[in-house]
């Protein structure tokens, strides 16, 4: 049986944070809710020194914070991982314009049966969010170079060179699938400081992503004759419960307009087939 033209389905919109949430999912980021912050789990146990008295401590999981912070706003606990978000490209060679999103039927639309074809009497679209490669880098820190390595190789088995895919979800809770490469990775130890040479390591990536830069819906009237409850033609698809079938009358009204009006609107700059 025909069909009307649909495709996809209604998704939500995608910002930058939405980026940034799932750049720390990626790597099993969780949310401490009694600290108020974000940290890794290591799956591993290291002994660091105790600030505040001579023994040890054992630690199991890494801050994760975005950026490298000033001291005076954030503290530096160490093993850390920070996630910078470097560069968001607009990428003009994965853009097809002009592109429907969705084309799926709008919120109360009816199923109207016309000419042996099914469809709804309103659709709504919107168009194609727009490419942007993003990319990111992961920096790993640690007090002792054994467990800034072990962090560094965490990372590189969540972030894949090859065929790696980073799940964001959107503002109606749609996740979508977004595939990523490694472009780089590095020794920051030399570079971290001058007077306590704190090992670290980074990895970078570029995320073949997207944008919502459009956020308006349009909902359009797919059918504009008359309909009836009762089918016209009798080889009419049933629409089933609630749907209607199209009459196949017209339902404009023309108004006669002669040789010479016609020539004055067009002269007068009225353009009324606009």
């Amino acid at each position: 049986m025909p069909q009307s033209r649909e495709h996809g389905m209604r998704t939500g919109v995608l910002d930058l944070f939405d980026w940034d949430i799932a750049a720390w999912q990626i790597i099993c980021g969780e949310w401490d809710t009694a600290k108020n912050e974000l940290y890794m789990p290591l799956g591993f146990l290291t002994e660091i020194p105790d600030p505040d008295g001579q023994g040890l401590v054992e630690v199991d999981r890494a801050r994760i914070l975005f950026k490298k912070p000033e001291p005076t706003h954030m503290e530096m606990d160490l093993p850390l991982v920070v996630i910078n978000r470097d560069d968001v490209s607009y990428a003009g060679s994965r853009e097809f314009p002009i592109t429907e999103q969705y084309r799926v039927p709008a919120p109360g639309a009816t199923r109207i049966s016309a000419c042996g074809t099914l469809g709804w009497s309103h659709y709504e679209t919107r168009e194609q969010d727009v490419p942007f490669d993003l990319t990111y880098t992961y920096e790993v820190w640690a007090r002792d170079r054994t467990i800034a390595q072990m962090m560094f190789q965490i990372l590189m088995s969540k972030l894949p060179p090859m065929r790696g895919v980073m799940n964001v979800t959107d503002s109606l809770d749609c996740v979508r699938a977004y595939s990523f490469v490694m472009e780089s990775t590095a020794d920051l130890t030399e570079v971290s400081s001058l007077v306590d040479r704190v090992p670290g390591f980074s990895i970078t990536i570029r995320v073949q992503g997207e944008l919502t830069l459009n956020r308006t819906a349009i909902i359009g009237t797919a059918v504009t004759g008359p309909t009836s409850s009762t089918p016209i033609n009798p080889d009419d698809p049933d629409p089933g419960p609630g749907g209607l079938y199209a009459t196949g009358a017209v339902n404009v009204i023309t108004t006669p307009i002669s040789l010479e009006a016609m020539v004055k609107r067009l002269h007068l700059g009225d353009r009324p087939f606009c």
